[in-house]
């Protein structure tokens, strides 16, 4: 029983540390890609945004 139980204890320590690596490793690789991004443009540009101020009533009010 013994020789089981250690079996059992060495097969979860080994999961733990391969679990301990991906994390990290993904935590790291996550701050480098954050780190050297380049800047990306707005999906959204200002301009939409203006087309409905100009009108009496937005498009959600005149629906109702």
């Amino acid at each position: 029983m013994t020789i089981v139980n250690a079996l059992f204890c060495a097969t979860f320590l080994i999961l733990v540390a391969a679990s301990a690596a991906v994390a990290g490793s993904m935590i790291v690789l996550a701050l480098f890609d954050r780190a050297f991004a380049k800047k990306r443009k707005p999906l959204v540009h200002a301009e939409g945004a203006e087309t409905y101020s100009n009108q009496i009533d937005p498009p959600s009010v005149a629906m109702r």
